[in-house]
């Protein structure tokens, strides 16, 4: 499947989220919008203190990682397992917002069982 990271996550009212960004003007950091591709980078290396990756998810998380920085810049294309890889560690690491806008992003919101 091939997603576009570059994709700004948008809020429950439809403007981009916001966080602070890398540049700095007059030693405060500016506001940018926060795209997929930032929020994939940091969900692929995040770990809880009872998880235990095995080598395999280790090695998705790298191949999707160097995906990040291919060519592609942020345009990628994953297999099902990497999708179900990465919407495993959105589901553990981001909010309700952020994961749910993941979800749409791939298409699968539709998919989710609405809790009773």
């Amino acid at each position: 499947m091939k997603i576009d990271l570059n994709k700004p996550v948008m809020k429950y009212n439809g403007e981009p989220l916001m966080v602070d960004g890398e540049k700095e003007v007059d030693g405060e950091k500016v506001k940018e919008e926060a795209t997929f591709f930032k929020v994939v980078e940091r969900v692929i290396d995040l770990t809880t203190i009872d998880e235990k990756q095995i080598a395999k998810d280790k090695v998705t998380a790298f191949k999707i990682g160097l995906k990040l920085y291919g060519k592609s810049k942020g345009v990628v294309t994953l297999t099902t397992e990497q999708i179900a890889y990465l919407k495993g560690r959105m589901e553990i690491f981001s909010t309700p917002m952020v994961y749910g806008r993941f979800l749409e992003l791939i298409g699968d919101l539709e998919n989710e069982v609405e809790p009773e």
